[in-house]
């Protein structure tokens, strides 16, 4: 197989603490045709210096004047980029040796695919391993649960250039540009998840503001708009509240028995009307729906409904086997 030209994309903002990790992870791959594009977003600690204290000539190292965001910084790198094929890693996570290998052997022969993504693994602030996350494999499984939530780690994405370069990331999306680059390159290329773990994915205690999270949310809905509007699902302005608050998993919302049943009802009516559509996988798209609504009724303590309700006899097998696994704290695999 040949090997073309991947670009690896970084955007690093007060990345100190994390960023050699980073680097390293990418210069060890056992893929060795890469270029490392490197966006200081106008830091004020020493990422820089870390930096330029490399030799290799496969890093392209890029400045903005001033601290920009990610959305301006993310697209810079993408312009920089010189590869036949772009992956995305944060400045605080790791790449394994053989992710890009992997990811290019995909793409190599599957040419009718645009995008792949893997398995991820999150990290504490240690690199302690906390959890293992899989997600959907197939495109048919992916784009049914892109239509509701994002379930791909960015960190793990790897695309053709040319599509990426050609969407960009929207101006005025910060915060949720992930999310909303995947759900427009959902529309116009067929996507895969490599069933393998290749990348550290690292949360830790980065407070959000209450402004920042009341601008996600309010991007967050505008993008559920767009998404029940692809679907073409009815819904009113009161129904797409009910249902970006539930994605979300936001019980407050939810904080009276009247409230709870339009959440049953919503449900009920977005998964009847969604399920008609064959190019969507019906029990991803239940597990989904559940999920939220099961988590919802523990918070809210609204035990009865979480038993009674008529959202159990649509698919009562899988119903009862997400309700177990939530009481008895076990991942739910989509």
């Amino acid at each position: 197989m040949k090997e073309p030209l991947v670009s690896v994309v970084m955007a690093a903002y007060n990345a100190e603490k994390y960023l050699r990790e980073a680097v390293n992870s990418v210069l060890n791959q056992s893929y060795s045709n890469i270029e490392l594009v490197i966006v200081n977003d106008g830091s004020t600690d020493s990422t820089k210096d870390i930096i330029l204290s490399y030799s290799d000539k496969r890093i392209k190292y890029v400045e903005n004047e001033m601290n920009s965001g990610l959305v301006v910084t993310r697209n810079k790198g993408l312009e920089n980029a010189s590869g036949e094929y772009i992956a995305i890693l944060d400045s605080d996570d790791i790449a394994m040796p053989d992710k890009i290998q992997k990811q290019v052997s995909f793409l190599e022969v599957n040419k009718n695919y645009g995008l792949c993504a893997t398995f991820f693994r999150k990290i504490d602030g240690e690199g302690k391993i906390v959890s293992d996350i899989t997600i959907p494999v197939s495109n048919k499984d992916l784009q049914t649960f892109l239509h509701y939530d994002n379930c791909i780690c960015h960190s793990t994405v790897m695309a053709r250039a040319g599509l990426l370069k050609q969407l960009r990331y929207s101006e005025g999306s910060d915060i949720i540009e992930d999310t909303d680059l995947l759900h427009r390159l959902a529309k116009i290329t067929k996507m895969a998840t490599l069933p393998v773990f290749t990348t550290l994915y690292r949360i830790h205690g980065t407070n959000i503001s209450i402004a920042k999270k009341e601008k996600m949310f309010a991007l967050m809905r505008g993008l559920n708009r767009e998404k029940l509007n692809d679907m073409q699902v009815p819904f009113s302005d009161e129904e797409l509240g009910i249902h970006s608050n539930a994605i979300v998993y936001e019980d407050f919302f939810f904080n009276s028995a009247e409230k709870m049943s339009r959440l049953e009802r919503w449900i009920l009516k977005l998964y009847r009307h969604c399920s008609l559509n064959k190019e969507y996988n019906r029990e991803i798209m239940y597990k989904i729906l559940v999920e939220r609504w099961v988590v919802i009724c523990s918070k809210r303590k609204a035990y009865f409904k979480m038993f009674f309700n008529k959202i159990i006899f649509v698919r009562p097998v899988d119903y009862l086997t997400i309700l177990y696994k939530k009481i008895t704290n076990q991942v739910i695999n989509y």
